[in-house]
């Protein structure tokens, strides 16, 4: 759900600034506000959603609190950058990108997909402990979901 949260929401955001790059008609204003309302309800559907969950299952069990106050942590603090640049991107007295925003976002979320599709496990239908022998072990992201782990099989 993740992966097709960015790949939508990449595919969106590329639009809107085709859109602003290409045509400066009052019909592709109004598109690009509403391919803007659909890619909040695919990040507000898919990736907000699914980030709290991939936080607390993928973290080490004896390491979880420490990891998602860091990972909140984190996320203020991009947040606050995000303020900063949203506000100078569309800005009409200062950077006046208006719509082209949408690139900087592209590729922000183009770099997260592509670390997701690598670099992000599959949790689904496992236990703490066996996400724990996976890390451990040192499986490699996109063999978690195929790789068997025994019953009795200890870290």
């Amino acid at each position: 759900m993740y992966l097709f949260g960015l790949s939508a929401d990449a595919i969106i955001l590329l639009l809107v600034g085709l859109l602003a790059s290409t045509t400066h008609s009052q019909a592709a204003v109004w598109a690009q506000g509403a391919l803007v309302m659909l890619w909040v309800f695919f990040w507000d559907l898919s990736v907000t959603v699914t980030a709290y969950a991939i936080v607390g299952e993928m973290s080490s069990t004896r390491m979880r609190a420490k990891s998602v106050g860091l990972a909140r942590n984190l996320y203020n603090v991009c947040g606050i950058g995000a303020g900063f640049l949203n506000t100078y991107s569309v800005s009409a007295t200062a950077w006046n990108w208006k719509g082209k925003a949408a690139f900087l976002w592209f590729g922000t979320c183009v770099l997260a997909l592509v670390w997701t599709y690598f670099r992000l496990p599959e949790g689904k239908g496992r236990s703490f402990r066996e996400l724990d022998i996976l890390f451990e072990r040192g499986v490699p992201a996109r063999d978690f979901k195929k790789t068997v782990i025994a019953d009795h099989e200890e870290k």
